[in-house]
């Protein structure tokens, strides 16, 4: 029994390096730069973002090769991210969406976090942006208005508090404004299932505008 525990234990590790071995191949042809100096680069960066490692299998290639292609540049955004958010935990934030050490994201972080820190404590900034990352790349007022819309018995900026990955469910839902029919509790529902909104169909006009149904 425990050769054959030690057998599917070794065949995974091989498929899981396997796959890695796929990625980095796929990520250095889409960095246009020879294997050696790629892989080279990579290791730079590994070094610098040890918990990428873990998620190599479900980055996409060219997101990779972008943040391989200048290690030094992610290093000095690393350390300006603690800067912005000292309290947080960068490998959190930046392991959560690599894609913010990259333009466009970049260039929008300092405006999220600002506007974060002008609704919330530092601790819950903090808190907020390692459980949800994208905070820092959308428009932080926006969303909390979207969630006004969504949820308009609830103090949004609270409620984004309480669950930080109704960011995510909102963050592309420019139009919706939801209505449940059967006196249900609209709030209620969708903070204890974000992902309602995803699940809602446009209403007759009869209702009104915006209007919203299972």
């Amino acid at each position: 029994m425990g050769r054959m525990v030690s057998e599917q234990r070794i065949a995974l590790q091989f498929d899981r390096q396997l796959n890695q071995g796929l990625v980095r191949s796929a990520a250095a042809r889409a960095s246009g730069l020879e294997y050696e100096e790629f892989d080279e680069r990579l290791q730079r960066l590994l070094t610098l973002m040890p918990f990428l490692q873990d998620r190599l299998l479900r980055m996409s290639p060219k997101l990779l090769a972008a943040l391989a292609a200048d290690p030094s540049l992610v290093a000095a955004r690393l350390i300006e991210l603690k800067s912005l958010l000292p309290a947080a935990a960068v490998a959190a934030v930046a392991g959560g969406r690599p894609s913010l050490l990259l333009s466009p994201e970049w260039e929008r972080l300092p405006a999220a976090a600002a506007a974060l820190a002008r609704r919330y404590s530092e601790e819950e900034v903090a808190l907020l942006v390692a459980a949800e990352p994208l905070l820092l790349a959308e428009d932080v007022e926006a969303i909390l208005a979207e969630l006004q819309r969504l949820l308009p018995v609830e103090q949004p900026a609270a409620a984004l508090l309480a669950q930080p990955n109704l960011a995510s469910s909102v963050s592309r839902l420019s139009h919706l404004s939801l209505w449940l029919a059967g006196g249900r509790d609209a709030a209620d529902m969708l903070l204890r299932d974000p992902g309602l909104v995803y699940s809602v169909q446009r209403g007759p006009a009869s209702l009104g505008p915006g209007a919203e149904f299972m």
